[in-house]
């Protein structure tokens, strides 16, 4: 019966998440009466919660990693590639990427829904699980509100379940767009509220990292006040780096000290089938074979245009990975990123698997890194996409020193070390400001790929005059520094005449 009052809840609200406005009439269907007479039903809210969340996986792609300057615009294969006008930063108006918010304000009235009933208080909850609960939803709400403000900068902000708490007419539920500084204020309220509610002992929930936790919280929490330090808000310098900083150091040392997490000894191992929930992965989407895939297969190559390409030592390659049909390269990576790894570097292969034409005047890779598990002869692409890994957690505390004028060398050569398992690695020493922000992102670039961080990462990281590197390396120029921010779709402001467009557009 739990899971079958499980199941209908995760429909539901997948359902209601499917809607476009900020706020929609049929959540009120739940509010009372339905789903809060017990635990479980509170239980199989939040699992829907975490649903919704794995579901937005490609929008984490598409917004953190495709506008990174890592992705060719002509395929390789002839193919064409997806999401070019992102890839070149073409976005506007009447192709603005996505469009009605991508949905978030769907996942947002749940979250919503859930915090207003959970802090009403229920009554078959004691008050250590009420706190649990809302430590989680905190989070989660915080998180998507972060990925809004580093898309379209300042956007709506909806917090109550207007509707459920009496809201019926069209001027009652539209919502104008605060300003980068009021979302940027609530993201740090939030977060810190999500930490309050948390126990000491609740850095992990499950063995397997798939569930919000006080260590996801907190690795957020580093991410939003390091963002904080480095980025302008509404076109205005941080109003207080320093301690943004030492807050961000904190909410790091914090994970560290809980004891749980840390490097493995092999990148590889971070991401083997059978190893899900490893010590490095602090937070992660999950999928499992026959329950859910990621979006993998327009990463790989179609079997019969491999045939007529080669190894490195001229051997053909026909279908070497043993990809499975429905397969085309439409989202490839640049051979420079390829090419940008040392060959004892061991995240160059467990990455990429190069190939070239007959004669070597042409190359391409394809992605190796997320290749989940063959099951009687069918390729499943069920491995979990980390959010938060050990990985980040060094290199953020490097980027912190960095500009707090320490050495972020230490954190570097921990990377580094690991990387090059078995061999000698390239010692990083400590050098100027500009030179270590391009030595951590060279490290994050090589670390991270198709993990959703190198476009936000080129917006917060910047060059000695201030300058964010996302105009040196991602083919933005800064004559459009504008396009650092998403248009707002015309259907959009359309549907609430109080969202003005993003300046600029």
């Amino acid at each position: 019966m739990k899971n079958i009052i499980n199941y209908l809840t995760i429909c539901i609200m997948l359902i209601l998440a499917s809607c476009d406005s900020l706020d929609i009439a049929p959540e009120d269907y739940y509010a009372e009466g339905n789903f809060w007479k017990n635990e479980s039903q509170v239980n199989g809210f939040m699992s829907g919660m975490h649903t919704s969340l794995r579901n937005k996986a490609n929008t984490f792609f598409l917004m953190g990693e495709q506008r990174g300057g890592l992705f060719i615009e002509n395929g390789t294969f002839g193919t064409g590639m997806d999401n070019v006008n992102m890839i070149i930063h073409n976005l506007k108006e009447s192709s603005p990427g996505f469009s009605n918010w991508d949905g978030f304000y769907g996942n947002l009235v749940n979250v919503n829904m859930f915090i207003y009933k959970v802090e009403s208080g229920l009554p078959f909850l004691s008050k250590e699980k009420t706190d649990f609960y809302l430590g989680q939803a905190h989070g989660i709400r915080a998180y998507y509100y972060f990925y809004m403000l580093r898309t379209w900068g300042g956007v709506p902000l909806v917090t109550e379940p207007k509707v459920a708490t009496g809201a019926t007419s069209p001027n009652e539920l539209y919502t104008a767009r605060s300003t980068e500084a009021e979302i940027l204020d609530f993201l740090k309220k939030e977060i810190n509220l999500s930490e309050s509610y948390f126990k000491d002992d609740n850095f992990t929930l499950t063995s397997k990292r798939e569930t919000w936790s006080k260590a996801a919280t907190l690795m957020l929490k580093a991410e939003i006040y390091l963002w904080a330090a480095k980025v302008k808000t509404d076109g205005n310098p941080p109003a207080s780096p320093s301690d943004d900083l030492t807050t961000a150091a904190q909410a790091l040392t914090a994970v560290e000290a809980s004891g749980k997490f840390g490097l493995l000894s092999s990148f590889q191992d971070i991401f083997a089938y059978n190893n899900k929930g490893n010590n490095e992965i602090i937070l992660t989407l999950h999928y499992e074979k026959g329950e859910a895939e990621q979006n993998l297969r327009r990463f790989m190559y179609d079997i019969p245009m491999m045939a007529s390409w080669y190894d490195k030592e001229g051997i053909p390659m026909n279908d070497p990975l043993n990809v499975g049909d429905r397969c085309i390269l439409a989202n490839e990576y640049k051979w420079d990123l390829f090419e940008s790894y040392d060959e004892n570097d061991t995240r160059k292969y467990t990455t990429f698997m190069d190939f070239y034409n007959q004669d070597k005047t042409q190359h391409g890779v394809v992605l190796r890194k997320f290749l989940g598990t063959v099951d009687n002869n069918i390729r499943n692409y069920s491995d979990d996409m980390p959010l938060y890994r050990y990985a980040d957690l060094l290199l953020m505390r490097a980027e912190i020193k960095n500009m707090q004028g320490s050495d972020p060398s230490v954190e570097i050569n921990k990377i580094r070390e690991r990387a090059y398992t078995g061999n000698a690695y390239p010692s990083y020493t400590n050098k100027s400001f500009a030179e270590n922000e391009l030595a951590i992102l060279s490290e994050r670039d090589k670390e991270f790929v198709r993990e959703g961080k190198r476009w936000f990462d080129v917006r917060r990281m910047h060059d000695a005059s201030g300058n964010p590197l996302a105009f040196t390396q991602s083919g933005l120029s800064q004559s459009e520094a504008y396009k650092l921010l998403w248009p707002i779709d015309t259907g959009t402001m359309t549907k609430d005449p109080l969202v003005k467009q993003t300046e600029g557009y």
